[in-house]
C-alpha cells in the first residue's frame, strides 16, 4: 500500500491528456489506495500521502487539543491544524493501472505539462513538538516536480 513503507526511488513519469500519471513501482501504490495532494509551505512541488496518515495525524491533533487545559498549547495545535488544513488541497483514489489525476490547479500553478519526476521522500512537517510523542509519525510521500 502506497505511504505504508518508506518510498524510496526517482523516476520521470508522464502525464496523459486526461491530467493522469502512474505512480512507479517504488511507491507500493495499489489499486484503489486513497491519496492526499498536499502543498508545501513553499517549494515548487507536490506531496502525495496516504490519505489515512493525514487523517490519523489529524485526529491525535484533535484528541491531544481536547485533553489539554493548556490555553498556549491548544492554540498552537490549533494553528497546526489550521496549517494542515490549508496545505491539504484534495483527495484522489488510484485507478486500476495505479494512476492518479494531478488536479488541474496543480498542474497550472507548477507548469506541469507532458511529465514530472516522481521522487520518493518522507516528510516530518507536520509531526510539531505540541504532539508528545510523535516521533513515530514520520509520513512517507512522494514528491513531484516539473521534469526540467
Amino acid at each position: 500500500m502506497f505511504g505504508e513503507k518508506l518510498i524510496f526511488g526517482q523516476k520521470e513519469v508522464s502525464i496523459d491528456d486526461k491530467g493522469r500519471i502512474t505512480l512507479p513501482a517504488f511507491t507500493h501504490a495499489e489499486p484503489t489506495d486513497e491519496v492526499s495532494f498536499v502543498y508545501p509551505e513553499n517549494g515548487d512541488y507536490i506531496r502525495i500521502f496516504l490519505y489515512h496518515k493525514i487523517e490519523t495525524l489529524m485526529n491525535i491533533m484533535i484528541d491531544k487539543q481536547i485533553n489539554t487545559s493548556d490555553l498556549k498549547l491548544m492554540e498552537d495545535i490549533q494553528n497546526a491544524i489550521n496549517n494542515l488544513q490549508s496545505l491539504c488541497i484534495g483527495t484522489a483514489t488510484l485507478d486500476k493501472q495505479k494512476r492518479v489525476i494531478v488536479p488541474k490547479h496543480v498542474r497550472e500553478r507548477l507548469k506541469l505539462e507532458s511529465s514530472v519526476e516522481i521522487i520518493g521522500a518522507t516528510d516530518t512537517v507536520y509531526t510539531t513538538n505540541i504532539i508528545s510523542g510523535a516521533t513515530n509519525l514520520i509520513l512517507p510521500c512522494v514528491k513531484i516536480y516539473k521534469y526540467k
